[in-house]
């Protein structure tokens, strides 16, 4: 069986996790969605980057991805706004799946950064617009070349639509 790891990005309050939620709600039972989020606010208490323990969140997120890879699950939804906002950040992701003979995918929502500071008002795991434009500032869009199968972009009006329906 095929193991896929997709890495689903885009600024905070793009609407990954509601794409993430919807593919779960309609795909298959062996999907498994890892929001980085809720390490940080597990590890930290914060919903946000803790640069003194991002490298052990990063330890337990692969961890847990071996251990889910080795239970039958084949593909895992990895979401986050700071690990893959760049093809720097990218690469070490694409190895670890290349050394593991894993397929790697890129899901990156493209809402723009107007929509994304609207948006977070609504949200629990609010982010102020300074973070939200250092990371728009980071933030360059995936491509195949990068090493990935394949590059889905998602764009704010599916996402509004998911929202509409539910």
């Amino acid at each position: 069986m095929i193991k896929v790891l997709e890495l689903l990005t885009g600024l905070p309050a793009a609407g990954k996790t509601t794409w993430a939620n919807f593919f779960l709600a309609n795909g298959r039972s062996s999907v498994v969605h890892i929001d980085v989020d809720n390490f940080r606010k597990r590890f930290t208490g914060k919903w946000f980057e803790d640069k003194e323990k991002e490298s052990f969140i990063k330890e337990q997120v692969i961890s847990i991805i071996y251990a889910l890879f080795d239970s039958d699950n084949y593909h895992i939804i990895l979401n986050d706004s700071a690990w893959f906002i760049n093809n720097i950040d990218r690469q070490q992701w694409i190895k670890l799946c290349k050394d593991n003979d894993w397929k790697i995918m890129c899901t990156y929502i493209t809402t723009d950064f107007a929509q994304c500071v609207i948006n977070d008002q609504f949200r629990e795991r609010r982010v102020s617009s300074l973070i939200m434009k250092e990371i728009c500032d980071r933030t360059a869009m995936p491509s195949p070349h990068e090493g990935f199968y394949q590059c889905n972009f998602i764009s704010w009006e599916n996402i509004r639509n998911i929202k509409d329906k539910s």
